[in-house]
C-alpha cells in the first residue's frame, strides 16, 4: 500500500478554486442566458431585479409554463446563488412571469475528476479526519490513477 503525505498547503486548495461561477441576469421578463451547461461543483448566480425569483420545477411544468415547485432549489426575489453538485437537468421559472416564458434550464455535466463513492469506500483511506497540518492517504491500487487531487 502506498502512502502519500500531503501538506496542508495542498489541502487548502478548495474546490471553489477550480469551480466556475456562472451569472444569469434578467432583461425584462427573460433570463439571460436562459439555458446554460456547467460542470458539477459549479455555482450559478442569479443577478436579477427584485420583481423576479427562481423556483426549480420539473420538465412537464416547464413545458406547460407552470410554476409548481418540485421541491428543489428556490431563490428569493432579487436572486441568489446555487451550487450544483449532482449531474442532471434542472428546470426553473420566475413564478410571477413563467406564463410569459421567463424560464430557464441548467444542464450539469458530471465532474471528470471525481471518483465514484464505491471506489472511495474500498480503495482509499485517509487520516486524520479532520486534518490540521498533514493528511495521510492510503491507496490500495494507485496504478489506475495518474493524478490524485485533494480539495477541501
Amino acid at each position: 500500500m502506498k502512502k502519500l503525505i500531503l501538506f496542508i498547503s495542498i489541502i487548502t486548495l478548495t474546490s471553489s478554486a477550480f469551480a466556475t461561477v456562472h451569472i444569469i441576469r434578467n432583461i425584462g421578463n427573460a433570463y439571460t442566458p436562459d439555458s446554460i451547461t456547467i460542470n458539477a461543483g459549479d455555482t450559478v448566480e442569479w443577478d436579477i431585479t427584485v420583481s423576479h425569483n427562481v423556483v426549480e420545477i420539473d420538465s412537464t411544468t416547464y413545458a406547460n409554463n407552470g410554476t409548481t415547485s418540485n421541491g428543489g432549489f428556490t431563490l428569493p426575489f432579487g436572486g441568489g446563488s446555487q451550487v450544483f453538485s449532482t449531474a442532471g437537468t434542472y428546470y426553473y421559472v420566475c413564478t410571477p412571469h413563467a406564463f410569459v416564458g421567463m424560464k430557464g434550464i441548467v444542464t450539469v455535466l458530471p465532474s471528470s475528476t471525481s471518483i465514484p463513492e464505491e471506489l472511495l469506500a474500498t480503495e482509499f483511506s485517509f487520516y486524520p479526519n479532520p486534518a490540521r497540518e498533514q493528511l495521510t492517504v492510503e491507496i490500495a491500487s494507485f496504478q489506475n490513477y495518474e493524478l490524485l487531487e485533494i480539495t477541501n
